[in-house]
């Protein structure tokens, strides 16, 4: 009989209990629970349960948690902490290589750690020994659960992070892969997942093709097949998944707030039309790079903050006076109760919206606010007494298992990201269990292409030959 150790006050939900039943009963499994379903802690769960089985079986059994670096201490260490309240310990290998081999040499239950710091040690050469830390990880034989939080990392099965992951837990007995969104760029997404979990020994070359195809023998433009997202389950199985909807959360409403240029971000946007078109007749169009950077100059333009070339190894960043969008955000946080967040996926834009929203009390998280920090920043935010009243966030660093932002009523996009994920999973923050009251999500938009922009996302669509429509605008 199992006492699911749980902070006081909390209870586990029916889902909970029987997403943790199916992660004991499948040694290897997928699972694909939806965000804001507080999967971390049935994996948590799981783990806990497993290892006290292994250990009465008389093996040792210890667990390995590959997560997002932005979650490592607020999510999943906090949980340890809160949940299971001395009765397992947690270590986070994070810091130099020196110092990480230390931590992984402390006794502990569960070590937490990011994708890329799972490459340390793992040589870029194949037949090469395993160095350093990579090396006294291998070693471990009594780690024997690996939980991958945010499976998504291992999408492609080609970047250095999955052949390393391969390596070290690939083979391990008890090998957990969670997420939310398998697939949310088109069937090709579950190859790397598969491979990982060792599933498919056929090229990603053939089963690319066996997915998807090419619209009137194009190059780069790819379609799934029919009939591809019964292969996509076929093949990432055993799994399971529970939706958000059956959680009766508070309602969350879409709003769009069509927002007009300045001056000066007018006249920028008219030369990148220029610029769209000028690409076009060069026949540059058709790399995906340039299409990628044409798109955040875009959004860089739309927020009023613009990257310049870059000196000295710094890029400049310079002010296109975006008072319309600044006074549309002072407008939202005045007219609303309670904490608010505002997501812009750049730093320059991020240092501009606190440099100018200086009548409340406001801080940053991105990839430069060091983990310490950002757990003192959420835990601030998360308490509604607190004087904290608005985050400004980059998504891709907040969008995994945070469940602090709940304090807040409204999330403003003041700029869109352009990966579905992140903006899906950056809603989630506010609309999820332990929200107590309705929700908003606000577009802030100037163009058509913005617009354009937003429906790709919540439709979780690619963003390919999305940038054809400004060069169109500049004919």
């Amino acid at each position: 009989m199992y006492s699911w150790p749980i902070k006081p006050g909390w209870e586990p939900l029916p889902h909970q209990r029987e997403t943790t039943a199916f992660l004991v009963q499948n040694p290897r499994a997928f699972c694909f629970n939806e965000m804001g379903t507080m999967k971390t802690l049935s994996a948590a769960w799981a783990a806990d349960f497993t290892m006290e089985w292994e250990r009465e079986h008389g093996k040792e059994c210890r667990t390995l948690v590959v997560a997002p670096l932005s979650i490592l201490r607020v999510v999943w260490e906090f949980a340890i902490f809160s949940h299971f309240m001395g009765r397992r310990k947690a270590v986070v290998l994070h810091g130099s290589a020196n110092a990480r081999q230390k931590l992984l040499a402390q006794d502990a239950d569960f070590y937490i750690i990011n994708p890329d710091g799972l490459t340390i040690g793992v040589p870029d050469r194949r037949g090469t020994p395993l160095k350093g830390l990579a090396a006294d990880l291998a070693a471990r034989d009594d780690i024997r659960i690996v939980i991958v939080d945010e499976a998504g990392a291992y999408r492609s099965s080609k970047t250095r992070r999955h052949k390393a992951a391969r390596s070290l837990v690939g083979e391990r007995p008890y090998l957990w892969l969670l997420t939310g969104t398998p697939t949310p760029n088109g069937p090709q997404d579950a190859y790397g997942l598969a491979k990982l979990m060792g599933l498919t020994n056929e090229s990603f070359t053939t089963y690319q093709n066996r997915v998807m195809y090419r619209p009137n023998g194009e190059r780069f433009k790819w379609l799934p097949r029919e009939g591809s997202e019964r292969v996509v389950s076929q093949l990432l199985q055993p799994s399971i998944r529970f939706s958000a909807e059956f959680l009766n959360l508070p309602p969350c409403t879409p709003e769009q707030r069509e927002v007009p240029f300045s001056k000066e971000q007018a006249d920028a946007y008219k030369a990148l039309k220029k610029f769209a078109v000028h690409m076009i007749e060069e026949g540059q169009m058709v790399s995906a790079v340039n299409q990628a950077t044409l798109r955040m100059k875009l959004i860089q333009v739309a927020a009023g903050a613009v990257y310049g070339p870059e000196k000295d190894g710094v890029k400049p960043s310079y002010g296109l006076n975006p008072s319309p969008r600044l006074n549309e955000v002072r407008s939202i946080i005045e007219e609303t109760e309670r904490k608010i967040i505002i997501f812009a996926p750049l730093t320059n834009v991020l240092n501009m919206l606190k440099a100018n929203l200086t009548e409340w009390e406001t801080e940053i998280v991105n990839g430069e606010t060091p983990l310490g920090k950002r757990g003192d920043i959420f835990r601030r935010f998360g308490n509604p007494k607190d004087s904290l009243r608005v985050l400004f966030l980059d998504p891709a660093t907040v969008s995994h298992g945070i469940n602090e932002l709940v304090t807040a009523s409204v999330a403003i996009w003041y700029a869109p990201t352009d990966k579905s994920e992140h903006y899906q999973q950056g809603n989630k923050r506010i609309h999820r269990p332990g929200q107590i009251g309705a929700t908003k999500i606000v577009q802030l938009v100037s163009t058509s292409t913005e617009k354009e922009i937003y429906r790709r996302l919540e439709r979780q669509e690619n963003m390919q030959d999305l940038v054809l429509r400004l060069a169109e605008e500049g004919r």
